[in-house]
């Protein structure tokens, strides 16, 4: 395009000022003459939108948003707690001190109770819309917890403590229980017994014997703060026992890591579920006696851990709790290795308390948690 300003032929002669004005004028109409020329250029028809040119200048013209696959950031991932009633969900915290409760354990478990005709059954008349039954599993004990404040499980595996702190609507169905572990069965419930040992090497053995004195100052190895059988109740035993409790501990996170530390003279004393005891001396050769490397100077029978039904479930409302309980049971009678087994609770549940029998480890907190310094 040839664009050009004429000079009239003749004119007068202009003053300086009029020269200024004619120049700004001729500039001013220079520029909306170019600025009109770039954005006929530019328009879409102009540019293609496959072109290496249309980098930076294509426009959608469709304000619609375009979701991308494979992002690290969806909706589904900003969701946390799916609908209660869209599918049935077990939750359980894979802890270290029982090895044989993994994840791969309890996704199985899952699978197993999924094709249940009965738990189908059960599931449906409860108004789930699916038999999809998930194990969705905690990194911790108090991210299990948390999960539990907000219902987000159906059914949960915990710990005895994670069950008497979380503030979630469920009530304790089912005990978990091993007869490898020498558990024993009462109306009061499962109990296994947790211990406060000492090496038969250390030298207070051969001096005045374990004493308060002793007990305070030692340096104690202990499962987790979050164990009945490896923390609170043997330290309820030494309390009741000598009226002092240790307060420098090392959290080993298996009874087996307390007992080798034990027995090793790496702690004055260990708290510990009894079983790590025998697993520690099988693995000894020739096989000592238990009461040949650990002296035991308190102990007390702890529950197991529970298993934990939403109470919207329970009976008469649902018949998840029987179907759940034959289900289960099948499962790990067919696994062969007997990981764990399942008591109903039955006549131990306390109708005065949500936590049924499981109020006396609420009880035995609070003291433990009053006696620390």
């Amino acid at each position: 395009m040839n664009l050009f300003i004429a000079m009239p032929l003749w004119s007068p002669a202009p003053s300086r000022m009029a020269y200024l004005r004619y120049a700004l004028g001729t500039l001013i109409l220079w520029g909306l003459l170019f600025s009109g020329a770039l954005a006929q250029n530019a328009t879409p028809e102009a540019v293609s939108e496959d072109s290496d040119d249309a980098i930076g200048l294509f426009i959608n013209p469709d304000p619609t948003p375009v979701l991308l696959e494979n992002t690290a950031l969806t909706t589904s991932s900003l969701s946390t707690v799916p609908s209660p009633r869209t599918y049935f969900r077990i939750g359980y915290h894979a802890r270290t001190s029982q090895a044989d409760l993994t994840p791969a354990f309890y996704e199985a478990m899952a699978a197993a109770l999924e094709r249940d005709p009965s738990i189908q059954a059960a599931l449906q008349a409860a108004g789930y819309p699916s038999d999809r039954i998930d194990a969705l599993r905690a990194e911790d004990h108090v991210s299990l917890i948390r999960r539990m404040n907000q219902n987000e499980f159906d059914l949960v595996f915990c710990s005895a403590l994670a069950f008497v702190e979380q503030k979630g609507d469920y009530r304790a169905i089912f005990q978990t229980y091993s007869a490898n572990r020498r558990d024993s069965q009462s109306v009061s419930g499962v109990r296994r017994w947790g211990l406060a040992v000492v090496s038969r090497k250390h030298p207070i053995l051969r001096g005045p014997g374990v004493n308060a004195r002793f007990v305070r100052n030692a340096r104690a190895a202990v499962v987790s703060n979050h164990s009945a059988a490896g923390y609170l109740y043997p330290m309820k035993a030494l309390r009741s026992k000598f009226g002092a409790m240790p307060r420098d501990l090392i959290f080993c996170d298996s009874s087996d890591e307390v007992a080798k530390f034990v027995i090793n003279g790496l702690v004055d004393i260990g708290l510990l579920d009894e079983k790590g005891l025998f697993d520690v001396a099988a693995q000894i050769p020739g096989r000592p006696a238990v009461e040949d490397l650990v002296s035991v100077e308190a102990r007390a029978p702890a529950l197991t851990d529970p298993v934990l039904l939403r109470t919207d479930l329970l009976r008469p409302k649902t018949e998840l709790q029987p179907a759940l309980f034959a289900g289960i049971s099948t499962y790990c009678e067919e696994r062969g290795n007997d990981p764990i087994k399942i008591v109903n609770i039955g006549g131990g549940i306390r109708v005065d308390s949500p936590l049924g029998i499981y109020e006396e480890v609420l009880e035995e907190l609070r003291a433990l948690e009053g006696d620390q310094p």
